[in-house]
């Protein structure tokens, strides 16, 4: 019997990204949505998926494509219906895009959850939505325990918030609550969940009064936390993460 996978109930997306860690954000939000995903290596992969006939939708990096959009005008022509979400940030090559048929034209630093994707998916493909970075500069000092804001304001932080922002900053995926807790609570148990949840809401509500700024933590469904924000963290006068950059809500 054939294997068609068609058969397959599931959507089918594939994904043609450069970078590690924006590439484990869509795999990780894609198979949220249910979707079965092909990761690809190369544009003789991707052209072969779209001769099959099978996919739903592709996420590609636009330096993947050599900046040709006529690339997209041919996978198009092949297959219509395909929902095309290409990642840029070059302004000069978005209006190619879109007239070559690009249903989605995304900076790939901004950040989607599960829920904006699917918002995002559902509106009407002919409606091209580019999507800007978020603003520059959440900086970390290791010498002050101060937190700056994007306005350039500075915050004190006490050791524990200190400790926490830090553990975000790390990490550009998502930070699970079971980390957190052996961090800053010093245990994994499960009831120190809400005592992560006050922290993060009080911290929250200390970043907007003092700075009015808007802190972007963002929850990840039931299972933890993610900075949705470019950051970095300095030691004394170098900074020892540069620009840490995700994909944001």
């Amino acid at each position: 019997m054939t294997n068609n996978p068609r058969l397959n109930s599931k959507k089918r997306a594939a994904i043609f990204i450069d970078r590690k860690s924006i590439e484990n954000h869509w795999l990780k939000t894609l198979k949220a949505l249910d979707y079965d995903i092909d990761v690809l290596l190369s544009n003789k992969k991707l052209f072969e998926n779209v001769l099959e006939g099978y996919l739903d939708l592709i996420v590609v990096d636009s330096e993947l494509l050599s900046e040709d959009p006529d690339m997209i005008e041919r996978y198009k022509s092949i297959c219509p219906q395909l929902f095309i979400i290409v990642l840029g940030s070059d302004n000069h090559h978005k209006k190619s895009y879109k007239e070559a048929g690009c249903s989605r034209y995304m900076d790939p630093l901004a950040l989607f959850d599960g829920f904006t994707l699917t918002d995002t998916l559902e509106k009407n493909s002919s409606e091209f939505i580019s999507v800007t970075s978020l603003p520059d500069g959440w900086r970390l000092s290791k010498t002050n325990y101060h937190l700056y804001a994007p306005n350039n304001t500075k915050i004190k932080l006490t050791v524990r918030e200190f400790k926490l922002l830090e553990l975000f900053f790390q990490n550009t995926i998502m930070v699970s609550k079971h980390e957190i807790r052996q961090l800053i609570i010093g245990h994994s148990c499960d009831t120190g969940d809400q005592r992560i949840a006050v922290m993060i809401a009080r911290l929250r509500k200390k970043v907007v009064q003092q700075s009015s700024c808007q802190l972007p933590i963002k929850s990840y469904y039931t299972n933890g936390y993610v900075f949705a924000g470019q950051c970095s963290i300095e030691s004394g006068s170098e900074r020892v993460i540069e620009q840490k950059q995700i994909i944001e809500p």
